[in-house]
This record gives structure tokens, C-alpha cells and sequence, in this order.
């Protein structure tokens, strides 16, 4: 994965969001998430955030990106707000967010970041060593959901371990206490 320059916390709930989602969208067999960049011949960025999950019909594609726009009503959780504020980091950063998906297929998201963006190697160490700071916190019963938020920290490289707690309350007053 590029280091980039940008807020962190623009990215964190960029990438909070479309990982929440790809499990929270599940479909019947474990989640699998993957999360890759690529170069491409524009030398611009794409990152794609691909899940196993229930996919999207193709005429809800443009629909899935407004706010408080949801597909599932209530019978999955949330707000409708969380792919409104994906679309809103990523034009921030002039780029430009997208879904791959058919129902039933799992879903791709995807969506570029300029060249200008990509920061070079001698100052990326400063960069990496920020993300100690990053504080993301996950809500999942499911015991293959943590499984999978643990190896994808892992695989973002974060300089820490990610910590577990049995609920949303301990982890709050862990955070707190530093």
C-alpha cells in the first residue's frame, strides 16, 4: 500500500466504512476481505476494497452513494450515511469512488487517489509512525468477523496490535484511560 498525504482521520473512516460494510453485508459463507492498490498508467492510484458479501443490483449502483440512502431499511443496521461521507473523503482528495457489484456477487469498491498523493519513500517513516495514534473500533458478535478485522490490521501494517473487548464500554474506557 502507497503512504499518501491527507488527514488521517479522513482515511481511517474512509476505510472504517467500506471494511464495516463489506462485513456487515455478509452473505451466508465467512467474510472475506480484501484491500488492494494498484498504479495505474495515469500513475494515479486505485484502491479497491473487494468482499464475498450479498453484492448490489446494478440499478441501486449511483443510489447506494447518497445520503441517508439505504437499501436494506432496518432489517440491517445503520444510518445511510457512511458511503455519503466515503464519496465525500475520496472528491476531497480528488478522486473518485465507485461499486463493482451484481446481487448476490459480493461487491468491489473502488476509488482513485492523484499521483501528487503519494508520498515520498525518506518521508514516509513519520507518516507510518502517526498511525500509532489511530483509534478504530469495530462492533461484531461474530467471532469470524473479529477473526477478520484482526488479520486486516495486520495487513495495513498499523504499529500495533489491535487490542479486543468483550463491549463497546470497555473499549470506550480503555481509550480514555490512554
Amino acid at each position: 500500500m502507497p503512504v499518501v498525504y491527507g488527514y488521517s482521520g479522513h482515511f481511517l473512516q474512509l476505510f472504517q466504512n467500506l471494511v464495516g460494510n463489506a462485513l456487515k453485508y455478509r452473505g451466508t459463507e465467512p467474510p472475506r476481505v480484501h484491500v488492494s492498490c494498484r498504479r495505474e498508467k495515469s500513475r494515479d492510484f486505485t484502491f479497491a476494497v473487494s468482499d464475498n458479501g450479498i453484492g448490489i443490483d446494478p440499478v441501486y449502483h449511483s443510489k447506494i452513494f447518497g445520503i441517508f440512502k439505504r437499501l436494506h431499511g432496518k432489517q440491517i443496521p445503520g444510518t445511510g450515511m457512511g458511503l455519503a461521507i466515503c464519496q465525500r473523503v475520496v472528491e476531497r482528495y480528488s478522486g473518485r469512488l465507485w461499486v463493482e457489484s451484481s446481487a448476490g456477487g459480493g461487491s468491489t469498491f473502488c476509488f482513485t487517489l492523484p499521483a501528487e498523493m503519494a508520498v515520498p519513500h525518506a518521508e514516509a517513516a513519520p507518516l507510518r509512525l502517526a498511525m500509532r495514534e489511530a483509534f478504530a473500533l469495530f462492533g461484531d458478535g461474530a467471532a469470524v468477523s473479529r477473526a477478520q478485522v484482526r488479520a486486516m490490521t495486520r495487513d495495513f501494517s498499523w504499529d500495533r496490535p489491535a487490542r479486543e473487548y468483550e463491549s463497546v464500554y470497555d473499549a470506550a474506557v480503555a481509550r480514555a484511560a490512554g
